[in-house]
């Protein structure tokens, strides 16, 4: 999707293009790694990441629960 921020942008080189991309592997490889990082990061919510008690006494927050 052209949307979706890319890890590596193969169009970014110098005059456009990356000069191994019609041999390279990487770009599938990075585009299988982002969907998995974003795939875990998608499991959770903020609220599951914020809401620990140690976390809010760091940053001398309250809970709002």
């Amino acid at each position: 999707n052209e949307d979706k921020p890319k890890i590596i942008d193969c169009e970014a080189g110098i005059g456009g293009a990356c000069r191994i991309a019609p041999a390279c592997r990487l770009k599938g490889i990075f585009a299988q790694a982002q969907r998995a990082f974003l795939d875990v990061m998608n499991s959770y919510t903020l609220d599951e990441v914020i809401s620990q008690p140690k976390l809010l006494l760091l940053f001398d927050l309250q809970s709002s629960k």
